[in-house]
């Protein structure tokens, strides 16, 4: 899990940020490079959780073999990526582990901020 924290004073509002959620999902894929190819994912099959409120838009992704979807290609996706220049701050909040023999998901903390500085 994804917590990214948005400067008070740049836009987009949060509800615009919550219409371009919904329009994500309602695309229902996102589109991303790697290595020079582009690539697509699908949203609902990657991206577990995504809100935003009072400024802080958490995110909790998929994460499998299969899975290529970073917090970064959401980020870019909803067009707020950007904001990191601006003083927003993209933080890992959780690690969820699922183990694939008997399903049983493990939740760690870990606060690591993936924010470039």
């Amino acid at each position: 899990s994804y917590a990214y924290y948005l400067p008070e004073d740049e836009p987009p509002t949060d509800s615009e940020i919550e219409q371009q959620i919904h329009q994500l999902f309602d695309e229902g894929k996102i589109t991303f490079h790697r290595k020079g190819i582009e690539t697509q994912a699908e949203v609902e099959e990657q991206v577990v959780e995504l809100s935003v409120s009072d400024r802080v838009l958490t995110m909790t992704l998929r994460g499998s073999r299969t899975a290529s979807l970073r917090p970064t290609d959401v980020l870019a996706s909803l067009g707020i990526d950007h904001l990191m220049q601006h003083g927003a701050r993209l933080l890992r909040t959780k690690t969820h582990l699922e183990h694939e023999s008997d399903s049983e998901s493990s939740v760690y903390s870990t606060p690591h901020n993936l924010s470039k500085h």
